[in-house]
């Protein structure tokens, strides 16, 4: 039988992850006008607790750092409290990076790009980081700037815990993880529609279609939040 590198255990600094998917962070705009976290969150983020690792969705830490409707933030004692309810806290000293060297959005790319990120993927291997998190996936386009970066030319740089992002299916994320290229990888869009990820690729089992947008970023409460089901078998 197959054995699975994706869904081998891995430590993570003395965190025993059961598994090295990973959840991507992933703005849901649920919080409300107040931005506080609630007990809606904690049941999209429990539907998904299979993960061997949860990023959250970004999270802001003042007023003016807001820059989308309804997103969380950690800068009230309301929002503090909220998050504990939704989450364990992560610990003190454990710190990752996330960096997108082949990305277009919002003009991003350069013409020197590659010695920039890669002197930059040396600079932070310095640190005790919990994990470098590479957006190396050309699945939402690429600057065509020079070659895309890719983990192999990370790995060469930073030795520590390293996730590929961005596009990846089973196949390809078992293949870098099984060829050393990445530790870990993150899921997206397929963790939206599949709260089962984890499951559905232990199993065999289809995807659930992730291209129908239109309530994933709308205060619509379950809708296109929590309403996914878990695969049924019969």
């Amino acid at each position: 039988m197959h054995r699975s590198a994706l869904l081998q255990p891995f430590d993570l600094h003395g965190l025993t992850l059961p598994n090295r998917v990973v959840m991507a962070p992933l703005t849901r705009a649920r919080a409300g006008s107040g931005r506080v976290p609630n007990a809606l969150m904690a049941e999209y983020y429990v539907q998904r607790a299979s993960a061997g690792l949860i990023i959250s969705e970004a999270t802001t830490i003042s007023p003016q750092a807001n820059g989308w409707l309804d997103s969380p933030g950690i800068y009230t004692d309301a929002m503090v409290a909220g998050w504990q309810a939704v989450t364990a806290e992560w610990p003190s000293g454990r710190v990752g990076v996330r960096l997108a060297p082949n990305g277009v959005f919002n003009d991003m790319g350069s013409p020197n790009f590659r010695e920039q990120f890669l002197h930059v993927g040396g600079m932070l291997n310095r640190y005790p980081l919990a994990y470098l998190h590479v957006v190396d996936g050309l699945a939402f386009g690429f600057h065509k700037l020079g070659e895309p970066l890719t983990l192999g030319d990370f790995r060469d740089v930073f030795q520590g815990p390293l996730m590929g992002n961005c596009g990846y299916t089973q196949e390809t994320a078992e293949r870098a993880v099984a060829d050393g290229a990445a530790d870990l990888i993150t899921f997206g869009r397929p963790y939206i529609t599949n709260p089962d990820l984890v499951e559905r690729f232990a199993q065999g089992w289809p995807l659930a279609d992730s291209s129908d947008m239109s309530t994933w970023y709308s205060p619509a409460g379950r809708e296109g939040y929590t309403d996914f089901p878990a695969y049924q078998t019969t």
